[in-house]
């Protein structure tokens, strides 16, 4: 393997929305599925374009939701593509969000969270200790930093690289900044210490 084959990242939120994170770009099949590859570039490539090509030609589901992209996802993977992946999106027939995790040492369904490719291992422990079901959207994109930091501390290859994070929900998919993730993290501490003071306060008050 190569370096390409980057860490790739999905949490699902309160069945409202969905977070993706990767260190290669992150593929838009339509306004609410994202397909996050892991694998050698000229693998993600030929992946993402028959994943594309296939996408559209499909007829017959006016709203196809996460598992069908999924379903035709692994199909191509059967027929030897090299690739890990994650497919997040927001299902508009039965309104939910959802991660599906492709790849032949992957567990098969729709999930809360998931991850691929290279600190995959790390990245899910991580989100096994921190995934609550009412987390925010800022909650999610905190914990998707923290899968983020895990890996470069442990020194995964290509973690050091800057990683796309991208928001989906009813409405559709967008881009999350730097700024913007660093901004929530940055409230999200000074909350937790004007909670923490807080608590001391009171436990001193009471004693």
């Amino acid at each position: 393997m190569d370096d390409d084959f980057g860490c790739v990242i999905g949490v699902a939120g309160r069945g409202e929305f969905a977070v993706v994170a990767s260190g290669t770009p992150i593929v838009h099949l339509d306004a609410h599925r994202l397909l996050a590859i892991s694998g050698n570039h000229q693998n993600r490539a030929r992946f993402a374009r028959t994943m594309c090509r296939r996408w559209k030609g499909l007829t017959g589901v006016p709203y196809p939701d996460t598992a069908t992209v999924a379903d035709l996802a692994r199909e191509l993977l059967d027929r030897g593509h090299s690739v890990e992946a994650l497919v997040v999106g927001y299902n508009q027939a039965q309104p939910h969000a959802a991660v599906s995790c492709l790849g032949p040492a992957l567990p098969r369904g729709q999930f809360l969270f998931g991850a691929a490719g290279r600190g995959a291992e790390a990245c899910r422990a991580v989100l096994r200790r921190g995934y609550r079901d009412t987390m925010s959207s800022s909650d999610v994109i905190e914990l998707v930093e923290s899968c983020i930091a895990e890996i470069r501390r442990l020194g995964v290859p290509g973690a050091a690289g800057e990683f796309a994070v991208q928001y989906v929900d009813r409405w559709g998919a967008a881009p999350v900044g730097r700024e913007v993730r660093e901004t929530m993290t940055i409230y999200r501490q000074m909350a937790l210490e004007v909670l923490k003071s807080h608590g001391e306060g009171g436990s001193s008050g009471s004693s």
